[in-house]
């Protein structure tokens, strides 16, 4: 890896606190506030060792740590072991395991405390997940359910996560009980089992046959993101309850707008806030500059990255008006197979996220007829998809009797559109499958194909290992350059699956309001 040294212009410009933190990293000076547990370990969650941090670059982190780890071992005189935050090294994911083996360290994330200092973290995590698992599947789990469910726990549990689950249950729970409707999901964390039997999400992932690791990858590290939809005065109420909950000087809304460093405490009440929500173990101004909105309420005058790898909780909270109409209705008792729904959407102009005329247009070709169909109109519905030819495939695929499915072992994967590959999940399920990657390391590869990056040694492997599982080299070949021509351009179905199902709720109150 290359090294760089840090400047004379950058040492300049730190403060007297901050130099002295630095010769606390680089000559092991000054560690009266080094925690210590199961011998020496560096835990460096102090928001002023985080500010600092971000003044370097990577590589310049690594030199600090490396340093600090080789004065306590000539200390000490044995191997040490340091845990890092891991954000404040593995800003990009492909450098983690590199950085590991250059440092010596163990890169983790420390979980969020919980405000309620009497209730033990991994007890009660364990607790409403038991509980959840209960409520949606019932006494009897199916092996599947039970493997998923103990390799998300683990994930979770070693990444340190346990805490933001824990708040987002406490948010989810004060929702239910003041009458706050929420979407059905967003993004990736559809995907996750225990997002669904918390009721973060109400897209059941093993009926949808969605991935985890399209959310967490213990290769690519990085907080949960986890996004809730609600209407305006659901908004209004959720963000109320996370500044009551912990405290308004402990908060800050984003913001995006290029902020003046020099400017602190000032009044931004006239900004429009974002929809998103930091929250710090320690006083949010410790770490960042803060702009002052009203009394005990603050802007974070920093870039979102910044929070990204902290250690701070983050609530995103978005209004979908749809919800309006959503919330009239009992959504639960709304049949998923209705056939005049599925017309409506070739017609209709108004439902959400499918009312403009391309949708129509395109609706009218694919004709669709189940959920699964709604996801991939939704999906092939963007002009990129329709420019690499991926909408008309899946088209003609639909109406055909013959459907391409490479190998056996893909048809579970593909059967469900038709042989094609429209989605990011798929990506991953293909390259486990048939290229025997772990889905983590197919989650890395898909970030690389996406980006198209030299994927030579992949594609020699991923060949290798198909033909190994009885298919041709040319089929293999061409399945390699489909996936890598597409992975570009396919979208996630955690997310397309979850809007599919609310615009179908949508569709069939308004058919079903015009029938009545």
């Amino acid at each position: 890896m290359e090294n760089k040294i840090i400047t004379d212009e950058t040492i300049k410009s730190l403060t007297k606190e901050e130099l002295t933190l630095l010769k606390y990293f680089n000559e092991g000076e000054n560690r009266t506030s080094i925690k210590k547990k199961y011998g020496i370990t560096l835990y460096t969650n102090d928001p002023r060792v985080m500010s600092l941090f971000y003044k370097f670059d990577v590589y310049d982190r690594i030199e600090l740590i490396k340093k600090y780890r080789l004065y306590l071992e000539e200390k000490s005189g044995k191997t040490t072991k340091i845990l890092v935050q891991s954000t404040l090294l593995a800003e990009d994911s492909f450098q983690s395991e590199k950085i590991k083996e250059e440092t010596n360290c163990n890169l983790k994330y420390l979980s969020f405390p919980l405000v309620n200092k009497e209730i033990h973290l991994e007890k009660f995590f364990d607790q409403i997940c038991s509980e959840g698992l209960k409520k949606r599947y019932g006494e009897n789990l199916s092996q599947e359910i039970k493997e998923r469910f103990d390799k998300e726990a683990k994930v979770i549990k070693t990444c340190g996560f346990m805490g933001e689950f824990v708040h987002l249950y406490f948010l989810i729970q004060y929702a239910k009980n003041n009458n706050i409707i929420l979407g059905t999901g967003r993004g990736s964390c559809v995907g996750s089992l225990i997002c669904y039997i918390l009721e973060i999400t109400n897209i059941d992932p093993i009926k949808y046959n969605l991935v985890f690791e399209r959310f967490l990858n213990t290769q690519r590290i990085l907080r949960p993101d986890i996004e809730l939809d609600t209407d305006r005065e659901g908004k209004e109420k959720l963000i109320n309850y996370i500044l009551h909950t912990f405290g308004g000087s402990y908060c800050a809304f984003d913001s995006d707008f290029s902020y003046p460093l020099e400017v602190q405490h000032s009044d931004f009440s006239y900004i429009n806030l974002k929809t998103i929500i930091y929250v710090s173990e320690h006083p949010i101004g410790y770490a960042v500059p803060l702009g002052y909105i009203s009394d005990n309420t603050y802007l974070a005058l920093c870039p979102e990255k910044v929070f990204r790898q902290s250690p701070c909780l983050k609530f995103t909270i978005h209004i979908l008006d749809v919800l309006d109409k959503l919330k009239q209705a009992n959504t639960a008792l709304i049949p998923l197979n209705d056939k005049k729904t599925f017309e409506f959407f070739q017609t209709g102009e108004n439902i959400f996220e499918f009312g403009e005329e391309e949708i129509r247009t395109l609706a009218k070709k694919l004709k669709p007829d189940s959920i699964n169909d709604l996801s991939a109109l939704y999906t092939l519905g963007r002009e990129s998809t329709i420019s690499v030819g991926m909408t008309d495939e899946f088209i003609n695929a639909k109406f055909s009797k013959r459907r391409e499915y490479y190998h056996p072992l893909l048809k579970p994967i593909l059967e469900e559109t038709y042989g094609q590959i429209i989605y990011q999940e798929q990506i991953f399920q293909i390259l486990n499958v048939l290229g025997d990657f772990s889905l983590e390391t197919a989650g890395i590869i898909r970030i690389k194909m996406a980006k198209k990056l030299d994927c030579a040694e992949i594609e020699q492997e991923f060949i290798k290992n198909a033909r190994e599982k009885g298919l041709k080299k040319p089929k293999a070949k061409e399945l390699w350059d489909k996936l890598y021509l597409f992975t570009p351009y396919c979208f996630m179905k955690s997310h397309t699956i979850s809007f599919s199902t609310m615009a179908y709720y949508d569709a069939y109150l308004q058919v079903n309001q015009k029938e009545n």
